[in-house]
């Protein structure tokens, strides 16, 4: 692996120099979260009034589930609406777990700007689908089909380019990657608050001209991040079929650790967030507010510690330290879930450890960002992304189906021990960070030299 002689330095970018670095890349992403955000809380409603359809004899025009929920005709649609989204939702999972790995591989010997422009096109599709149904043009089974070009995964390209415009600054890539992350909670959580009050056919209008302008900014402002001397000679074509991309994760016993942490703390994260709701529902008076409030409140959590606190720990203990705050902070919201008797006590919790839950993605990234080769970070980052969806997948059957279970036959308080025992499951990816990784990173570090972060 060629290292810069500028990678060699140990100190920690300022956060002025990592805006100034992906400055091409901030206005994309906060245009394209800004979009999403306006469309996720009206595209069950706009489901919800589609299938209502079929209750009643109104006309498609008159059908506004959104402002009366209440009505007979929009309750009748909800199993329907809930089937169609939760199948999509799982197609959706399937498309990004086998096209992450190549297209990060194809990003790595074509660029990333003609992809990151192919894939942006496209995803403008189903939106331009959605503004069409809202006004009456076609039918909602059109955008259903066209919503797979959106569930192309653009996440591990983005990634990629943003290692390319730190080449020279390693040490800086898992606060980079933090800022990009926070950057767009921050821009969705916007949207999200404004497309609430919007008007439905508004707020779709609206999350398409975001779309649009996401993608003229990305014509006018986004350079090619990886040069040609920088490519591989040719496609790596075994990566391209499912499941070979995945074995970079693994080709050596740092990467399996690292991959074993970021599968591992996924697995119980999107586990026991699946049913952390319905453990409320069934434990406390948790209304439907509460829930959009505690969403909220994630939100806020994540911006703050993916921007200033992961910048901070970076700056004193290094990837590693991030890694550990993460692992226990998980651990923590996990084991103090079942102590919550009220919403309130529930907010509090979030606010705690929602943001440090969501650092080790990023400092995961980066570690192996700096292990891999440049013209394999498309490759790794696509990968990685592709192990993430897969993990959270199982996880979610997995604490999803034994929670129902356990509710069903021996009450809540049985129930709860599910969050106990994913609490205890991340004692595991904590022992690798403090026992294994340092040792491991001193060797690697002795070998050929890059600074992987702080022992």
């Amino acid at each position: 692996m060629t290292i810069g002689a500028a990678a060699l330095d140990d100190a920690e970018p300022s956060w002025g120099f990592l805006v100034w670095r992906l400055r091409a890349l901030l206005p994309i992403l906060l245009l394209a979260g800004f979009g999403g955000g306006l469309l996720a809380p009206n595209l069950l409603y706009m489901g919800l009034n589609f299938f209502a359809r079929e209750h009643t004899r109104l006309p498609a025009a008159e059908i506004h589930c959104e402002l009366t929920p209440a009505e007979d005709y929009c309750r009748s649609a909800i199993a329907e609406n809930t089937a169609w989204w939760a199948f999509l939702g799982s197609v959706a999972s399937l498309v990004k777990f086998l096209a992450a790995p190549a297209l990060g591989c194809i990003s790595d010997a074509y660029g990333r700007r003609r992809l990151l422009l192919c894939l942006a096109a496209l995803g403008l599709l189903p939106g331009v689908a959605c503004v069409l149904h809202v006004y009456g043009c076609v039918s909602l089974y059109w955008v259903f089909a066209l919503s797979l070009l959106s569930d192309l995964p653009t996440d591990s390209v983005f990634l990629a380019a943003c290692t390319d415009l730190l080449a020279d600054y390693p040490k800086g890539r898992a606060s980079a990657f933090g800022l990009v992350a926070g950057s767009l909670e921050f821009s969705t959580l916007v949207g999200l608050a404004v497309g609430s009050q919007m008007e439905l056919r508004h707020a779709v209008a609206a999350a398409i001209l975001a779309d649009c302008c996401s993608l003229l900014a990305m014509i006018l402002l986004l350079p090619e991040t990886l040069q040609v001397v920088r490519r591989p000679a040719s496609l790596h074509r075994p990566a391209l079929l499912p499941g070979t991309g995945m074995t970079i994760l693994v080709r050596d016993h740092i990467f399996q650790c690292l991959s074993f942490c970021v599968v591992a703390s996924a697995f119980v994260s999107a586990g026991l967030g699946q049913v952390a709701a319905g453990f409320f529902q069934a434990s406390m008076a948790w209304t439907r507010e509460m829930g959009i409030q505690m969403a909220m409140v994630t939100q806020v959590s994540a911006i703050v510690w993916l921007g200033a606190g992961m910048h901070c720990i970076m700056s004193c203990f290094g990837e590693l330290g991030v890694l550990g705050v993460s692992f226990i902070a998980i651990a923590c919201w996990a084991i103090c879930i079942p102590l919550c008797a009220s919403p309130g006590q529930v907010l509090i919790l979030v606010a705690c450890f929602a943001g440090p839950s969501a650092l080790s993605f990023p400092a995961i990234s980066a570690l192996k960002s700096q292990l891999a080769d440049e013209h394999e970070q498309g490759e790794l980052q696509g990968a990685l992304h592709a192990a993430i969806m897969a993990a959270s997948v199982a996880g979610t059957a997995c604490f999803g189906g034994l929670f129902s279970r356990l509710l069903a036959q021996e009450g809540i308080h049985a129930a709860s021990l599910v969050f106990a025992a994913g609490g205890v499951a991340m004692v595991g990816p904590l022992a690798v960070v403090c026992s294994c990784l340092p040792g491991l990173l001193r060797h690697r570090r002795s070998l050929c030299e890059p600074l992987l972060g702080k022992p």
